[in-house]
């Protein structure tokens, strides 16, 4: 009698791990329907031809995987990569995640009407859910950043002061597909330092 009590607790003991085990599985299988972004770091490559081809060289942009963790970490706060995503409240949420003081490009660096000296930052993010191929995709998006850059120089003269720039440029891109539309995300900061200004 106590060794039937003692199989019947066993036999129950198993089944309740068999339970367990299957809705574990059920989770994962579930778990498998989210879209994670993926890194795409062919666009620095495709960036910096376009710079070349625009003949646009006071600035070039390495991948960054800083700002890929940080465009990755504003997506997960805003629900994920999605067709209907804007660009720029990533950017917003990039800023504030990164503590930098936003500016505008066309503030930026030799842009300025009134150079200030310092650092600025400024940052852009593009989203595009258009059905195009990938490449295509990434085409525009350089071009874009490319216009956005256009014009940037080293130096300066404001008067009889020249003021001395140095830009340094990151990009991320990531993708993801939302109901089955591929989605791309592409983030560029540039950085200008402006020296003090030297007499001519």
């Amino acid at each position: 009698m106590k060794l039937n009590k003692v199989l019947a607790l066993a036999l129950s003991g198993i089944m309740a791990v068999s339970m367990l085990a299957g809705c574990s599985t059920g989770n994962k299988d579930d778990n498998k329907d989210e879209q994670v972004p993926v890194a795409d770091t062919s666009i620095a490559g495709i960036l910096n031809d376009e710079l070349k081809d625009e003949k646009i060289d006071a600035v070039s942009f390495q991948y960054s995987t800083d700002l890929q963790d940080a465009v990755e970490q504003v997506l997960r706060v805003n629900g994920g990569l999605k067709k209907t995503t804007q660009g720029n409240d990533i950017s917003d949420d990039i800023v504030t995640y990164q503590e930098y003081s936003r500016e505008v490009f066309g503030s930026l660096g030799s842009k300025a009407s009134s150079p200030v000296v310092g650092t600025k930052v400024a940052v852009s993010t593009q989203v595009n859910a258009s059905g195009k191929t990938a490449e295509a995709v990434k085409k525009e998006m350089a071009q874009a950043i490319a216009d956005l850059v256009k014009g940037l120089e080293t130096e300066k003269e404001v008067g009889n002061l020249k003021y001395t720039y140095t830009y340094t440029g990151e990009v991320a891109m990531v993708t993801a597909e939302d109901n089955d539309m591929p989605v791309y995300l592409v983030t560029a900061v540039v950085t200008c330092k402006t020296s003090a200004p030297v007499e001519k």
